[in-house]
């Protein structure tokens, strides 16, 4: 009968790796929501900075597009030489 508390404590060691596991995978899983919120903010904020330098050229340049297209733009390919 010595065995029943050796068993008891593997079991419990066991049990308690598993919540340590799973409040692991719970702590990752919500720093992926974190980063694709930032990510999507991140974007959000990039268009927004497009937008306004684009508004912004357009003002220096009395509503006409600029000499060059931006470099975000998709332009197409110049002459070969």
């Amino acid at each position: 009968m010595t065995d029943l508390p050796k068993q008891s404590r593997l079991r419990a060691d066991e049990v308690s790796a598993e919540l340590e596991i799973h409040r692991i995978e719970r702590a990752v899983a919500a720093e992926e929501h974190r980063l694709d919120r930032q990510l999507e903010h991140l974007g959000e904020a990039e268009g927004a900075a497009k937008r306004d330098i684009e508004a912004e050229l357009r003002r220096e340049h009395w509503g006409l597009e600029p000499e060059r297209p931006l470099a975000w733009e998709e332009h197409p390919p110049g002459p070969e030489a």
